[in-house]
């Protein structure tokens, strides 16, 4: 739980320049409450996110290259059949 806590901290550092710029056309009185929401949606957004699913570098380098290959392949082929 404690890793969490450390990424919740880091997005909030990170987002919080961000909206403070863009709550700015809002009332005043309503920005505080407007800015809680907003980083309430953003971490549980984050907290939805997979990150085992996400493949590590070189395994995404490698997906890549397979598929360029593979669309390479289909365009050859469809210009052999002309």
């Amino acid at each position: 739980m404690r890793r969490y806590e450390e990424l919740h901290q880091e997005l909030i550092k990170k987002v919080e320049p961000k909206i403070r710029k863009s709550i700015n056309s809002i009332p005043e009185k309503y920005r505080e409450d407007v800015k809680q929401d907003l980083m309430e949606k953003i971490i549980k957004s984050a907290d939805n996110v997979k990150y085992e699913d996400v493949p590590g570098f070189y395994d995404f380098i490698k997906e890549e290259q397979k598929k360029k290959l593979n669309v390479q392949d289909v365009s050859k082929g469809d210009r052999e059949e002309e």
